[in-house]
């Protein structure tokens, strides 16, 4: 053993690797998307079906009549309703309408084409309230990941920008 080996220190700082850097941006990529998916799961825990609903239009559209109210929802995701905003409609609550707002480009997306699968199916003599809020669904969940997958992009690009190299 030299006397330049006893001198050097046991564990040598380094600069962080680029697998470590690489590793915290694909998080700030995903950790939004990873959210939003919580609190789609936690929607789909705490609110409540409405199969009575679902059931009474689909009885109605069996018989070849509508049937509507101004209290319904304006749309059905995975069998929940999303409701008004004013009291008159049964409110919503503030945490679902901050989501929608969060993901207004998704919910615009769900409401869309889940519409426009259901008026293409509305005569087919098979029921499709329940199916539709579930492709209504699945269109939400898609569009809502990309949506934040984006968002966690630019925060990252906007990082890098304001980061001197």
């Amino acid at each position: 053993m030299t006397q330049s080996d006893v001198t050097k220190p046991l564990i040598t700082p380094r600069a962080p690797s680029e697998s470590n850097i690489g590793m915290k941006l694909i998080l700030v990529i995903v950790i939004p998307c990873l959210l939003n998916a919580l609190i789609c799961g936690i929607f789909m825990l705490v609110r409540p079906e409405a199969t009575s609903l679902i059931e009474e239009r689909e009885r109605a559209q069996m018989a070849g009549t509508l049937s509507l109210s101004s209290a319904d929802p304006y749309m059905l995701i995975a069998e929940r309703p999303l409701r008004q905003w004013n009291k008159w409609h049964v409110s919503e609550s503030l945490w679902v309408k901050l989501c929608e707002v969060l993901n207004g480009p998704a919910v615009i997306a769900a409401k869309h084409f889940g519409d426009r699968w259901a008026a293409d199916h509305a005569f087919s003599g098979k029921p499709t309230y329940r199916r539709a809020s579930w492709i209504r669904a699945y269109i939400f969940l898609v569009v809502s990941s990309m949506q934040w997958l984006a968002i966690g992009a630019m925060i990252v690009r906007v990082k890098r920008s304001r980061t001197p190299r």
